[in-house]
């Protein structure tokens, strides 16, 4: 092999061979960032196939330069002809070895890890190239959802296609964008496609039905993407007791990650609503406290979006996530004995007591109330999920029907349900076609 041609090898196959592993937290759109377990590291530039280590100024270049400064096992910048030699022939030894099955699928995932930075890199300039939405066939097809919906005059204006060009391919790729927006102006978009999301743009924005008609908003539903409130639109028009027809609700996505700023920005847009006095707030978010990344701290959004909106459109509650085991909501002592709040943490407690666990499990799951001179402190147990801990009893009770929950069946978001019970409903209708069977006359032959 010619040097132009070992030059040619990735060096991230190199060195993913010689036991290195991607720090996918450090690396950025443009670099992969790889360190073996002595803690060498080094980040290559994503598509130019150089790299440089960021602990030496003079260890950079090419994968031939990469290898000639690591012949001894450690690194040590050379520019002699025979180390090149010597690094040529580690190569060509090493491009012998790429057609080793686990070596195959160790580049596989670096493989993978690198176009998705590159697809990210395409979608983060500013121009984003969309375009209203006319290519449905990744939501009609694998997030079921019916073209009516996307047709619907709520959703219409606010779904688009992104498309970029891929560099090496110059195919064209369609990605599907769902608006956000700060006062009716789109600000960013929440974007998806088979096995890729990201947020565009302004992540405070939010995506939010069409507003043109609304007039007294009697209900605003929020949830955590613009795909759950497609799917439960579908779910919502099965209601014969709701009209969706009327004029008077609203359906908002956050998208992506709750934080103080962006709950700000959340109830600044709600409260430019047009909303009734006797408005409800509903939410659709994922019931999946299931899953690892729902148990971070941060990332209880039911939690965050509710208490905000009842300390902003109802009764003044201070609410925290700090402590490790509980979330916590304070009020005053009169509104403690108004709202009867004893009652209300005997019987969560009594609740607790009743499941058949050892003592030992209960441990961390009974709502406390601690009083403090003029404030009582409501403890809720992180350990249960928001509608057993009696926290959802508590908002409604608080705010009269201010906050409503309406999650999904267990372990599920509304658009994972539909999926499913679409599937469930495609296999009961198909019908295995039955074999020919060759007839038999036992009539009088002619």
């Amino acid at each position: 092999m010619k040097a132009d041609e070992l030059k040619s090898i990735k060096i991230s196959d190199y060195l993913l061979a010689q036991n290195y592993s991607i720090d996918k937290k450090k690396s950025t759109l443009n670099s992969m960032l790889l360190e073996n377990q002595s803690g060498e590291k080094v980040i290559v530039t994503i598509g130019k196939n150089l790299y440089f280590n960021p602990n030496d100024a003079q260890d950079k270049g090419d994968i031939i330069q990469l290898v000639a400064n690591r012949l001894h096992g450690y690194t040590h910048v050379t520019h002699q002809k025979e180390d090149y030699y010597q690094a040529m022939l580690a190569l060509k030894n090493f491009s012998g070895q790429i057609h080793d099955v686990d070596m195959q699928e160790r580049i596989h995932q670096a493989e993978k890890f690198v176009q998705k930075k590159e697809l990210l890199k395409n979608l983060q300039g500013q121009t984003w190239n969309h375009h209203p939405m006319t290519n449905f066939s990744y939501l009609l097809q694998e997030r079921k959802i019916e073209k009516s919906t996307l047709e619907h005059p709520l959703f219409k204006d606010r779904l688009f296609n992104t498309y970029f060009k891929n560099q090496e391919s110059e195919h064209l790729i369609c990605n599907y964008g769902f608006g956000k927006y700060k006062n009716n102006e789109l600000v960013g978009m929440e974007v998806c496609n088979r096995n890729f999301k990201n947020v565009l743009g302004d992540h405070e924005g939010l995506f939010i039905s069409n507003t043109a008609q609304v007039q007294d908003v009697k209900y605003v539903f929020y949830a955590e993407s613009a795909l759950d409130v497609l799917a439960y639109f579908e779910v919502l028009q099965q209601n014969k007791n709701f009209n969706t027809q009327a004029h008077d609700f609203v359906f908002v996505s956050f998208g992506g990650n709750i934080y103080p700023s962006k709950i700000d920005s959340f109830l600044k847009e709600i409260q430019n609503l047009p909303l009734s006095p006797s408005c409800k707030f509903i939410s659709i978010t994922d019931n999946d406290l299931d899953k690892v990344e729902q148990k971070k701290e941060g990332k209880k959004y039911d939690f965050l979006i509710s208490a905000a909106l009842a300390n902003h459109f109802g009764t003044k509650l201070a609410y925290s996530t700090e402590n490790p085991l509980y979330y916590t909501l304070t009020l005053e002592v009169e509104q403690a004995k108004k709202l009867k709040i004893d009652t209300l943490v005997a019987k969560q407690n009594q609740s607790i007591d009743q499941l058949n666990w050892p003592s030992t499990e209960k441990f961390g799951m009974y709502l406390i109330a601690k009083k403090q001179q003029e404030q009582i402190q409501l403890l809720f147990p992180k350990k249960l999920p928001l509608e057993e801990n009696g926290f959802t009893d508590f908002i409604e009770k608080v705010n009269k029907n201010l906050y409503i929950s309406h999650k999904a069946p267990k372990h599920k978001d509304w658009n994972d349900y539909i999926i499913e019970k679409k599937n469930q409903v495609f296999k009961q209708n198909t019908v295995e076609t039955p074999k020919p069977v060759k007839e038999i006359s036992y009539g009088i032959r002619n």
